[in-house]
């Protein structure tokens, strides 16, 4: 079982290879290293936190979390080179590798077996693996096939372990995204039964923050394993769109709302749920018995959308529509009073002078109207998967 929230650093229980399926051993060291990435960022996230304010106990908890982190690090090392074969970080290769974890940027140098051990570089290397063992566990990256990418990994005959992280990786950010959804409701409900019926007692008032506090912690590491895991498909996809249902997720997608989303109310037309809550963790599990609750958000999600689509599209084409009907009405209104102009029976060469100055100036609104709609048209033309209906002599498909 993985911990929960940011504050619980304690390492998950170390993973024995005794099983005789090779690509059972492999699942489990690839699960081993995505351990170890989630109990680094648990432990930056706490040394965030001691920033800010540091208890009695948190250095030596500090340091028993990174000797606890070094012991898992040196396992996962073991079997890196059967798995990996020369594409090992701080082993057998001559590549420099510059790789990000949790916003911090290491730089592992490789070595080369075929260096001489007396040799001014085989030296320089030993300096720089000196100044790498300074590195801080939590910092240290981690030589998953994420960690080189996939050319490198496709170079090297690692297909098949691409392939394998990749499905683990989905697997992270599911959890990730499952857990998310969990802690933004628990945090909606603390705020409605807790914090709102602590208003007048500052005891009560201190207590129910701390429950919201520990719900925000628990959803802003779930937040750093699924980027995380996120980062690692991007690295291992053979192309970006193969993963763009997996957004990145930004605190903004993780705001716990009380309020009722009421699109009939002032404001709310567009507005809708995160994408988190839309995607269908349940079908790309494999599992057939999606959750009854996510159904019917997904089921009236999908309903307002249509509604806001549906009016959209009536809009535009009510808008189209007008642009052929306005220039019509004036080009009408020119044409009665140019008949008003040629009937004989006019009164006096004023009225017809009054006539042909009404006739000019409807005129002048028909071509002004045109050319305003036209230029208005080339600068925001109407999407074209919204198949519009327009009239079979619309003025502005004329060149």
């Amino acid at each position: 079982m993985q911990p929960e929230g940011a504050a619980n650093t304690s390492a998950p229980p170390l993973q024995t290879h005794a099983a005789k399926d090779p690509m059972a051993d492999i699942i489990r060291w690839m699960n081993l290293g995505i351990d170890i990435e989630e109990y680094q960022l648990r432990i930056q996230t706490f040394i965030r936190e001691m920033g800010r304010r540091v208890q009695r106990g948190d250095p030596a908890k500090l340091e028993s979390d990174r000797r606890n982190l070094l012991t898992m690090i040196d396992t996962f090392l073991e079997d890196a080179s059967t798995y990996m074969g020369d594409l090992v970080i701080g082993h057998d290769n001559s590549t420099s590798i510059t790789l990000d974890i949790a916003g911090g940027n290491n730089t592992d140098v490789i070595w080369d077996s075929e260096l001489h051990a007396d040799s001014d570089m085989a030296k320089e290397y030993q300096e720089e693996q000196s100044d790498a063992a300074q590195i801080q566990p939590e910092r240290r990256t981690i030589g998953l096939p994420s960690a080189f990418g996939r050319n490198e990994c496709k170079m090297q005959g690692l297909g098949p372990l691409i392939t394998i992280e990749m499905e683990l990786r989905k697997g992270q950010a599911h959890d990730a995204i499952q857990k998310l959804r969990e802690y933004i409701g628990k945090k909606s409900v603390l705020y409605r039964t807790d914090v709102r019926h602590a208003k007048h007692s500052q005891h009560k008032s201190d207590a129910a923050r701390q429950r919201v506090d520990a719900q925000t912690a628990k959803i802003n590491i779930y937040r750093l394993y699924y980027n995380r895991a996120r980062e690692a498909m991007l690295s291992l996809a053979k192309k970006p769109s193969k993963v763009k249902e997996y957004k990145l997720l930004t605190l903004q997608d993780l705001t716990a709302s009380t309020s009722l989303l009421n699109p009939s109310e002032r404001g709310n037309r567009h507005r809708g749920l995160p994408w988190l809550w839309s995607l269908d963790i349940d079908k790309a599990l494999g599992d057939d018995e999606d959750s009854q609750i996510l159904q019917q958000f997904a089921r009236l999600h999908w309903l307002r959308a249509r509604c806001r689509l549906d009016r959209c599209r009536e809009e535009l084409t009510l808008l189209r529509h007008e642009m052929v009907w306005i220039p019509n009405s004036w080009d009408a209104e020119s044409r009665l009073w140019q008949r008003r102009v040629d009937n004989s029976d006019a009164k006096s060469p004023g009225h017809k002078a009054f006539a042909r100055r009404r006739q000019d100036d409807a005129v002048a609104l028909r071509d002004g109207a045109i050319s305003d709609f036209r230029l208005l048209l080339s600068e925001y033309p109407p999407p074209q998967r919204l198949n519009l209906h327009t009239y079979k002599d619309d003025i502005y498909l004329q060149s």
